[in-house]
């Protein structure tokens, strides 16, 4: 757990560091690209699991507290550091409240971490950084959309 909090603190470091640096849409991207690498890497066991023993997959049940963990921070923490609209908000506190809790509450297991890391994973790493390439205007916003 210990290790999950300074990757945590590290996330706001790096959000820190690249204040004024960067616009601040572009900013949350990289913020996100980086989380989403983060959670990448703690539910990657799920996604090769699904092709080596799907049965596995389904069976093994335990609480997905870590991954959790990173979601929720993630959610909240742009609530707290970012200007976020009323729409935001909602989205922030419904994904970072009852995703996670889910998650703690239930043992959702490998099936769990599979859906985090098409969620809040992989996918977006691609996602975050076009939208942070077209925010610095490195392409535009057709190159983006053909991504």
């Amino acid at each position: 757990m210990i290790l999950l909090f300074s990757q945590c603190f590290c996330l706001v470091l790096f959000d820190r560091i690249l204040h004024g640096k960067v616009k601040d849409v572009s900013r949350w991207y990289l913020l996100h690209i980086v989380t989403n690498i983060l959670i990448t890497f703690y539910t990657y066991d799920a996604f090769v699991l699904l092709y080596k023993n799907p049965y596995r997959l389904i069976n093994d049940q335990f609480f997905i507290i870590d991954e959790a963990f990173i979601v929720f921070f993630i959610h909240i923490y742009h609530c707290i550091a970012y200007n976020c609209t009323k729409d935001d908000i909602i989205h922030h506190l419904t994904f970072s409240i009852i995703g996670p809790f889910i998650g703690c509450i239930i043992p959702v297991g490998y099936c769990g971490k599979l859906i985090i890391f098409f969620i809040c994973g992989f996918p977006g790493i691609f996602d975050y950084i076009t939208a942070v390439l077209r925010e610095e205007r490195f392409i535009s916003r057709q190159t983006k959309l053909k991504c």
